[in-house]
């Protein structure tokens, strides 16, 4: 037997179970596009190969085999090395598996897993997008229409840290968009929904106990990366230094810029009186909003918080 040969056979399977539902000269391309890929870094595809064989995450694979493909090509940041990207792959899923083991087959599942309905939306975590992360939460109008998506991953084995790499806004296939969120700031007293989900993330990053979190810059965004050069790169519409700087974030280098896990805050008395009451009414939905969301995860703790 030929190892070689065995072994590219073996990355024609791969491309099978990933690309399921693709045909034609498309599957083709896609096909030896992935073979190439684990020409190049067989070390790296047989290192999320082997945390995807476990047990544990048989259910991401089941859902969602495209995780096979993630650490082979642009992930999070266009300066992450292949390397880089297949280590913080393995330390998000298995930050996930302690935390939240029997939740985890419920947000990799298709419709993801809800953290938290309003009468006039809900949030949901799923996997994600392909390339900005490996966990996304998103923001669905009343109607279920995806608003915003927010994709990070968690990483370190010690010290948690999210690395957040994309937000996106609602696409032209949403109805009536500016109109609901028109709505969605009057009834939150002022607080958009953009706003709104980096305020979730924040939530999420609080009750896990994350030290770090780092937001993307457009100059770090894997759209930068030379593969997308006139395909997705114009698709960025975000400034994300822009919004970073609002939440509070401070540029540590060209690619990232470090929040603050607990987002600055207006000192109501220094504001008119119309504005403080509407401050006073935001930032104590938003302590409600964090209460129920820490109960709504609490069931699914798989280990003690400190």
């Amino acid at each position: 037997m030929n190892p070689r040969i065995d072994y590219l056979k073996s990355l024609s399977t791969l491309a099978a179970e990933i690309y399921p539902d693709i045909r034609g000269v498309k599957k083709l391309r896609y096909n030896a596009r992935f073979c190439l890929w684990g020409i190049l870094m067989p070390d790296t595809l047989a290192r999320i190969q082997d945390l995807l064989n476990q047990p544990s995450f048989h259910p991401v694979r089941q859902h969602y085999p495209r995780t096979l493909e993630k650490p082979l090509k642009p992930y999070v940041c266009v300066k992450w090395s292949p390397q880089e990207r297949a280590q913080r792959l393995i330390e998000h899923f298995a930050f996930l598996e302690k935390r939240h083991a029997q939740l985890l087959p419920l947000i990799y599942r298709h419709e993801g897993w809800q953290l938290y309905q309003h009468e006039l939306f809900s949030l949901q975590l799923c996997h994600g997008p392909e390339r900005e992360g490996s966990l996304a939460l998103v923001l669905l109008s009343q109607d279920h229409q995806p608003l915003f998506t927010l994709a990070f991953n968690i990483s370190g084995r010690n010290k948690p840290v999210i690395h957040i790499g994309a937000l996106q806004g609602p696409g032209p296939n949403v109805e009536n968009r500016q109109e609901i969120i028109r709505q969605l700031t009057h009834q939150l007293h002022g607080l958009r929904p953009k706003a709104l989900i980096m305020e979730v993330l924040l939530i999420l990053a609080r009750y896990w106990s994350v030290e770090k979190v780092y937001g993307v810059t457009n100059e770090g965004h894997v759209y930068q990366a030379l593969r997308y050069i006139g395909s997705k790169r114009s698709s960025v519409r975000f400034q994300y230094s822009e919004l970073w700087q609002e939440m509070g974030g401070e540029a540590i280098n060209p690619y990232w810029y470090s929040l603050p896990t607990h987002p600055p805050r207006k000192d109501p008395l220094s504001l008119s009186k119309t504005k403080r009451r509407l401050y006073t009414k935001r930032y104590a939905w938003l302590t409600e909003l964090e209460q129920s969301i820490q109960a709504n995860l609490q069931p699914w703790d798989g280990e003690i918080r400190q």
